[in-house]
């Protein structure tokens, strides 16, 4: 080897001495190699993946059900002639039937009148008058048609094709009473119903009417001795309570044979969870933020016990 040679292999060794490692980098960002520290594989993907998703359901939620399918439900019934109270983003026509329930809030009615109507559902009563019968109004963004007709009633009620199913209940209803007989529909109706039908049997209720009577006289001496102790031998009885708290007992004594008065704090926070929804039924219901009807508890706990009172 000569001397040119040997100066070449030398001046080589020296820089290969001082070459770094260096690193492959590959046209996917997530798939770097080297002496680093690699990164996560698929990070970037199921970032892109979630926003995606997030973006389908704001569509989904915000344009199709608030506005698409109001807008054209609403068109196609109107060229049946079916017309109704205009609708209005997501709230629908909860706020008018709040109002109109609000100015018939202090409508006394005659004992010997049955016609209830005007004081618990004013607005069917108006856009009736207004619309014509059937009508169609908006329960937030869902569609009701309001009918008067016995007959046709009579049809819908009776009909097994299906196409008339029970309304969705709230969130927060199915939280605080279950998704019970009164709200499934179809086959897991059926499928409840036989589970319970022995229950309800002739030979068994017969079994209980001691019970229930039981029950009911105990109510009357209870009232009779409160009756007693006012000098003209008189008194005041709201029957929505004394009622709500005889079934109550009758449940108790039949299905679990306890008292009423045992489990009567259980039977009120039922009663103030069932205000609560029934006071915030025609609110607008955001998503992720039902449990915002749990800070309002005290202020109906404290306004049932007045009422009761």
């Amino acid at each position: 080897m000569n001397a040119t040679t040997a100066a070449s292999c030398s001046s080589h060794n020296s820089l290969c001495s001082n070459l770094k490692p260096f690193h492959t980098v590959s046209l996917f960002p997530c798939s770097v190699h080297g002496h680093g520290r690699p990164r996560a594989p698929g990070g970037s993907r199921a970032l892109c993946y979630r926003a995606v998703a997030a973006v389908a359901w704001l569509w989904d939620y915000t344009f199709l059900r608030l506005v698409w399918r109001p807008y054209a439900i609403g068109k196609e019934l109107r060229a049946q002639g079916i017309h109704g109270p205009p609708y209005k983003l997501a709230r629908g026509s909860n706020e008018d039937i709040k109002a109109m329930k609000e100015e018939t809030d202090g409508l006394a009615l005659d004992v010997h009148d049955h016609n209830y109507l005007p004081r618990i559902a004013p607005h069917y009563l108006r856009w009736r008058d207004q619309y014509g019968e059937p009508f169609l109004y908006w329960f937030g963004p869902k569609p009701r048609i309001c009918i008067f007709d016995y007959e046709l009633a009579r049809q819908i009620l009776s009909s097994k094709s299906g196409h008339f199913v029970k309304n969705d209940p709230p969130a927060t209803l199915l939280d605080v009473v279950g998704k019970g007989l009164a709200l499934l529909d179809g086959i897991d109706w059926v499928r409840h119903h036989r589970v319970i039908k022995p229950a309800f049997a002739m030979d068994k209720l017969k079994m209980m009417t001691t019970t229930m009577l039981a029950c009911a006289q105990s109510m009357i001496k209870e009232l009779e001795n409160q009756a007693c102790q006012n000098k003209n031998g008189e008194i005041e009885v709201d029957f929505n309570i004394q009622f709500r708290e005889l079934t109550a007992d009758v449940i108790s004594h039949a299905a679990f044979g306890s008292s009423y008065r045992l489990g009567k704090e259980i039977f009120q926070t039922q009663h103030d969870l069932m205000a609560i929804n029934l006071a915030s039924l025609l609110d607008v219901q955001i998503p992720g933020l039902n449990v915002y009807s749990s800070f309002q508890v005290p202020s109906y706990r404290t306004e049932s016990a007045q009422m009761d009172a």
